[in-house]
């Protein structure tokens, strides 16, 4: 039934992939050619810092469509329709679209460093990279780790409004009060965020601090969006 869903997610975004990639790829090569664009620091290779920037406006991009998307689905029939005869489950519904991100961050992540290996040419390409990989420090790969985790938390929240005000706000007349819990919830979310990398000293510590507030929030939010489209769905 993923397979199924994602297919279906994939097929209906079809013109965006086509025109965002060759869009965004035109951008891309205009701006590494292009005198009039400054990089700095002037050290660092031109094409890594063009390609990451774009490879990061690529997931902001992409995380706004797939809430577009999602929230269309959550307020038309097509939720009854996906499976045909298939009963569409809540987690199935969830995990396929959270899978469906996943997968696109894939994609964007390939595209770009082929992107970088024809402009920029494969050998410098990659050169550059175990450069910059033997430059690193401990602290450095804390940021590695802890960006991606940190990204998709802010994922998994932009997902979770949508799923509410889809579902909830047909069998509550405290719409707004539960939105702003929401954002208070967000709020000391990055609150708390602060408060482990200021008062925790040890690199490592504060990684598995931080990794297990990560997987706490996780289960919090997954469990919410279960409930609120089981209670969608139903209806």
């Amino acid at each position: 039934m993923i397979t199924k869903f994602l297919k279906h997610q994939y097929r209906s975004g079809t013109l965006f992939y086509i025109f965002y990639t060759l869009g965004a790829s035109l951008v891309g090569v205009w701006a590494y050619y292009s005198r009039n664009v400054e990089v700095t620091p002037k050290d660092t290779p031109k094409i890594a810092i063009i390609l990451w920037l774009l490879w990061f406006v690529s997931l902001v991009v992409a995380e706004i469509y797939h809430i577009f998307r999602w929230n269309i689905i959550l307020t038309s029939s097509e939720r009854f329709l996906l499976f045909s005869s298939y009963k569409l489950k809540p987690e199935i519904f969830l995990f396929g679209e959270i899978l469906y991100f996943i997968l696109d961050l894939f994609l964007f992540t390939i595209w770009i460093n082929l992107l970088g290996a024809i402009v920029g040419g494969l050998e410098k390409y990659i050169s550059f990279h175990f450069l910059l990989i033997k430059k690193l420090y401990v602290s450095d790969f804390y940021l590695l780790i802890h960006a991606p985790l940190s990204f998709f938390i802010i994922y998994l929240w932009a997902l979770t409004l949508p799923t509410y005000w889809s579902t909830f706000r047909r069998f509550s007349k405290l719409d707004y009060a539960i939105i702003s819990l929401f954002v208070l919830a967000i709020y000391l979310n990055v609150r708390l965020y602060e408060f482990i990398e200021k008062s925790i000293t040890s690199v490592t510590m504060r990684l598995i601090v931080l990794l297990l507030t990560d997987f706490s929030i996780f289960i919090a939010l997954i469990v919410f969006n279960l409930k609120a489209l089981k209670k969608g769905l139903d209806t």
